[in-house]
C-alpha cells in the first residue's frame, strides 16, 4: 500500500468516527449520517470500501460512542 493510500485510509476512519459521534450527540440526523458516510467513502476512497458495512440505523451505530469526546479524535 502506498503512503498516500495509507493516509487516505486514516483520514477516512477519522472522518467516519467524527460523523458517528455527531450522530450520537444528536447533532445530525440518520439521513445526514448516511449522506456524510457516502461522501467520506467517495472523498477518501478507502481501499476496502466494498467490505465496509453500509450505514444501518440498528446495527452500525451503537451507544458506545456516546461516552467518547470529540477532542479524543482530533
Amino acid at each position: 500500500m502506498l503512503q498516500k493510500q495509507v493516509i487516505s485510509e486514516i483520514d477516512y476512519h477519522r472522518a467516519q468516527r467524527i460523523t458517528e459521534m455527531l450522530y450520537h450527540m444528536n447533532l445530525i440526523t440518520f439521513e445526514e449520517y448516511e449522506k456524510i458516510t457516502k461522501q467520506n467513502r467517495y472523498t477518501f476512497s478507502p481501499v476496502l470500501v466494498e467490505l465496509l458495512p453500509k450505514p444501518d440505523k440498528k446495527s452500525t451505530l451503537t451507544d458506545s460512542y456516546n461516552s467518547v469526546e470529540l477532542r479524543e479524535v482530533i
